[in-house]
């Protein structure tokens, strides 16, 4: 009789077993990420295309385009944006009036790290302070002060200034 007692436990012992195995809703488990999730990357833009862009733009206003030369060079673009060359960038493209200081200006700038975006705000703010400043052509002074714009967005920074009815073209806005 033991034996039939402990046989008919082994029995059911197998039945909840098997039973146990049969539920409707599976076990949770938590599998630990082999990664670290990624960020998207950040849109990237390349200067000298947007610039063209916006080139392409101004030259619908005809004989009332502004003039301006491409320039690439840091050496000479430091004069004006003292401290620039400092700073480590990615990409670097301009457009500059054929005349010093005149009021028909793009900058457009990619650093290499962030964290250096505000110190190239302030020295494209100090170039709009100093042309703002020019007593010798008032016109020039007030359109610098007036007709300019700083933007940034992550590592890029542009700078615009156009005189008389020129509006500065969405490309070299990064609002």
């Amino acid at each position: 009789m033991k034996m039939r007692f402990i046989s008919a436990l082994l029995v059911v012992a197998v039945l909840f077993a098997m039973l146990a195995g049969c539920t409707s809703e599976p076990t949770p488990t938590t599998v630990a990420p082999t990664e670290a999730p990624t960020e998207a990357p950040a849109e990237q833009i390349d200067l000298e295309a947007l610039y063209n862009q916006g080139m392409e733009a101004l030259a619908q206003m005809g004989d009332e385009a502004p003039i301006l030369f491409p320039e690439t060079n840091i050496g000479y673009l430091n004069e004006f944006y003292v401290g620039l060359a400092d700073i480590e960038l990615k990409q670097l493209y301009a457009g500059v009036a054929p005349v010093t200081n005149a009021p028909f200006e793009i900058i457009l700038v990619e650093v290499a790290d962030e964290a250096d975006v505000p110190t190239v705000l302030e020295i494209f703010q100090a170039r709009v302070d100093k042309a703002s400043d020019d007593s010798a052509y008032p016109e020039n002074a007030k359109a610098w002060m007036n007709n300019c714009k700083i933007t940034s967005r992550g590592p890029y920074v542009f700078l615009a200034v156009l005189m008389g009815s020129c509006e500065i073209p969405a490309e070299f806005i990064l609002d």
